[in-house]
């Protein structure tokens, strides 16, 4: 690079853009030839704390998405996981005296800030098993704050010193799991704990008056007796799941036991059961920090309700909304009463009035469980999903997951298996349910979900295992039931029949099935393995097949390592006689796939894919057949020899655990349910190519560039004020070729309170910029383009991208890049310095 690069090394100063208070960092995640997160926003959220001094800022401690920050009074979130090893935070703790200081309680231990969440340190010396000590809460004495109490899956600890060294407390026997930890905010040296004998949730709660020196048992559960038909009558003791203290009585304590509530007005000496309590069962507590007598209590059903005279009447504040999980926490303070945080498993609410009204908020965070998935064939922006786990919650988005509408099936207990959509009507779906509630096996809706009707109810056993519709007639269904064989639709759902003549398992159970593209008659269905139990011999995994409409069904020899069950099987579309079968190994730990190039007559040797997998769900490409793809508990993988061989397709999967996928009728997007969220894969050919967007912010006089869709979405939809298109842009490769090298991106907040990126093509300055402390590698491939001869001439077909650089003008640094001759030389008018190879400081090749 020259003498352009010699400020870059010397002061630190090489980037692309300030983006101030204005435009925060954002993931990168290109979209194309890598997974983008696309929704429904959310996240299951565990643990919430408001900064008491700065109170528009607050945090979240997820499971699954780790350590949420809003510095904006929870109108937007960002993750805050520097350095975390993990993303499964139940417990968060802010230092009172010093707000940035705080304690995360992790499934590896404790971790340590000094900066407000951007960077963590382990703190960990002293726990019993770290870093495999799960941590379930964290208290900080108030007057005290290098005082912290942690209750772990080792044990009840304790730290003068800030979490340099923890210490166990002698706390008795009786608690090897405390789950359950709360300190007196008036008399700090009094600290209540949660015990448990049977290594689950608490039993029973203990008192230390002198900082856990010493302990009391105060409380004990009830317990209840129950009956089985093995062990006979049995007893078990209720459960505390939650313990709460008044913040201005706290002689005042409630607890949760079992969804119900018990309180104490005399410091645990009394306690009463109070028999009214919120319906739903009470998940979750908190008290109002300006008033004793105003509780807000979550329930496991994800409603909210509010009590104003400590607990004997409660009103409904929030409804249950359609995909929440239950909300497992609160977070108040007394410097801001009226404020009100509450973490569901579905995400984050507030209130602003004392919990009489609340707002869902946006997180920032996309990883709520969504399975399964259908997409509409002839619109590949709209995409349908249920919450997992959350009965008959119903989702859909319309612009490829920009913004996402929910609707529920109104099934209780019933949870959504499968989801098909009618190839010759695309507004027509099907919903196959399962569980133990009342309604429906198949549930069926002509208006692209916006309502769904009962199509089976009390006709057939419930729990449906796999929902096929054939596309060459689509008028004719078939689901695969739990223990109840195989049913047949001929109308549209309407009526239903048994047809399972000929699958002889010792109990009928349906595994997989897929349907003939080009004839309805033939089916292809899976049974599973079945252990030997009940006197009666175990049976292997076998495979049937039918070529009048069900009417028979023939078993076809498959030789499966025994033990073996089949997860999926599809049909090519274009040769309906090649059929893939999915399947899982358990006593190997292997995912396989086999292949039939006769109709399932014959079947070729088991290709393995990877160890360790569970769930496998097949799609072929429609457009190149001989691509397909494979989800699987350790990611997605991709073959592109018709299942000779794979190869993961991982780069930019947040979660992998993949329960299911789509791919388009191009075959150029894929789609992805997995534990934490919907997942959009953007497959591009090689040299094809993006646009790169430039931005400019007319009060800051600095530029930014960007090729990733969602950060050009969210500046384009006006989320970060100031930012407007300057019109400009110039073109990259969507994925890495002979022809390109992977361009650098950094972020830096060195210039606080302004941040800034960077981008760079060049290895040498990446490697310098990696080795400065004050910047981070945000992606070593944000785009891909080629690079100029060392004389900065481009080879024909490409455009050359001039550097420029403002010298450090209005005391920040700033970067722009441009194709324009003219925008350069006023750029240098204006006192820009220019920068890279050759004569007129070329720094890129744009493909054209």
């Amino acid at each position: 690079m020259g003498k352009d690069s010699r400020h870059l090394v010397s002061a630190g100063a090489a980037f692309l853009c300030l983006l101030a208070a204005a435009l925060p960092a954002l993931p990168v995640a290109a979209g194309v030839n890598r997974w983008t997160a696309i929704g429904p926003d959310g996240a299951d959220v565990a643990a919430l704390a408001i900064d008491p001094l700065t109170t528009s800022t607050a945090f979240a401690g997820t499971l699954g998405s780790g350590v949420l920050k809003s510095t904006d009074g929870g109108a937007s979130w960002q993750s805050a996981n520097g350095a975390l090893p993990t993303a499964y935070i139940p417990a968060l703790a802010i230092d009172p005296a010093t707000p940035s200081t705080i304690f995360a309680g992790t499934d590896a231990g404790v971790f340590k800030s000094t900066d407000g969440g951007q960077n963590w340190i382990a703190a960990n010396v002293g726990l019993l098993a770290a870093p495999q000590v799960t941590v379930n809460a964290l208290v900080i004495d108030p007057r005290l704050p290098a005082t912290v109490y942690a209750a772990t899956s080792g044990g009840a600890f304790k730290t003068t010193d800030g979490a340099a060294h923890w210490t166990r407390m002698n706390a008795g026997p009786s608690i090897p799991t405390p789950g359950l930890i709360a300190i007196d905010p008036v008399s700090p040296s009094t600290v209540y704990l949660g015990v448990n004998d049977d290594f689950g949730y608490a039993d029973g709660i203990i008192k230390s008056t002198d900082a856990g020196a010493s302990w009391k048992r105060i409380y004990t559960t009830p317990v209840e007796n129950f009956y089985d038909v093995v062990e006979g009558y049995f007893t078990v003791f209720l459960s505390v799941t939650a313990l709460v203290i008044d913040p201005l009585l706290p002689s005042r304590l409630y607890l949760i036991v079992d969804g119900g509530l018990v309180r104490s007005f005399d410091g645990g000496a009394s306690w009463s059961h109070i028999m009214s309590v919120p319906e739903g069962g009470i998940s979750s507590l908190a008290v109002d920090p300006a008033s004793s007598t105003t509780l807000y209590a979550g329930t496991y059903s994800g409603s909210i309700f509010r009590t104003t005279d400590a607990g004997d009447h409660w009103a409904l504040a929030m409804d249950s909304p359609l995909h929440s999980l239950g909300v497992n926490a609160f977070a108040t303070t007394a410097s801001a009463p009226a404020t009100v945080y509450a973490g569901s498993g579905s995400g984050i609410f507030q209130s602003l009035d004392r919990g009489l009204s609340w707002t869902r908020l946006t997180t920032g965070v996309r990883t709520t469980r969504v399975s399964p998935l259908a997409v509409d064939p002839t619109s590949p922006s709209t995409i349908y999903s249920a919450y997992d786990d959350v009965a008959g919650a119903f989702t859909k988005t319309t612009d490829g997951g920009a913004h996402w509408s929910d609707s529920s099936l109104g099934v209780p207990g019933q949870t959504v298996n499968s989801l098909v959509i009618d190839p010759s009507a695309p507004s027509t779906l099907y919903a196959g349910m399962g569980g133990a509630g009342s309604g429906a096996n198949v549930y069926k809706s002509t208006d692209a979900g916006a309502h769904w009707a009962p199509m089976t109810k009390d006709k057939f056993a419930l729990d449906i295992q796999a929902l096929a519709i054939a596309p060459s007639r689509s008028s004719t269904l078939y689901a695969g039931m739990a223990n109840a064989g195989i049913y047949k639709s001929s109308d549209g759902g309407v009526s239903w029949t048994l047809a399972d003549d000929g699958l002889t398992t010792t109990r009928t159970d349906v595994s997989a099935l897929a349907v003939d593209p080009t004839s309805a008659d033939v089916v292809h269905v899976a049974t599973p393995s079945i252990g030997a139990q009940n006197g009666l011999n175990g049976v292997d995994a076998k495979f049937f097949k039918t070529t009048d409409g069900a009417a028979h069904w023939r078993q076809v020899p498959i030789a499966l390592p025994p033990g073996s069950n089949f997860t999926s099987l599809v049909v090519d579309p274009a040769t309906p006689s090649t059929i893939y079968a999915a399947y899982v190994d358990y006593a190997a730990g292997l995912g396989g796939v086999i292949k039939s190039r006769d109709g399932g007559e014959s079947w070729t040797a088991p290709q393995s894919l990877i160890s360790t997998v569970w769930g496998l769900a097949l799609a072929i490409d429609p457009h190149s057949s001989s691509q397909i793809y494979a989800a699987t508990q350790s990611g997605v993988f991709r073959s592109t020899d018709a299942a000779a061989s794979w190869a993961p397709l991982n780069a930019g999967l947040a979660i992998l655990n993949v329960w299911s996928l789509a791919v388009d009728r191009t075959g150029s997007l894929l789609r992805a349910t997995t534990s934490g969220g919907l997942f959009e894969y953007q497959v591009s050919a090689n040299g094809a190519t993006v646009p790169v967007i430039e931005y400019v912010h007319a009060a800051f006089g600095h530029y930014f560039i960007t090729s990733i869709p969602d950060e050009i979405s969210k500046l384009d939809n006006g989320l970060f004020a100031g930012w407007v298109r300057t019109g400009f842009q110039f073109n990259v490769y969507a994925a890495p070729n002979p022809n390109s090298a992977p361009v650098c991106r950094f972020f830096s907040t060195a210039f606080a309170p302004k941040s800034s990126h960077f981008y760079t093509p060049f290895a040498a300055e990446c490697a310098t910029r990696q080795s400065d402390p004050s910047w981070s590698l945000e992606s070593a491939d944000a785009f891909d383009i080629a690079v100029p001869a060392a004389d900065g001439s481009c080879a024909a077909g490409f455009a050359p991208v001039y550097r420029l650089y403002n010298n450090g003008q209005g005391g920040a640094p700033n970067h722009r890049y441009t194709t324009d001759l003219t925008v350069r030389a006023q750029m240098i008018a204006q006192g820009w310095v220019p920068e890279g190879l050759g004569s007129n400081a070329v720094e890129m090749c744009s493909p054209q």
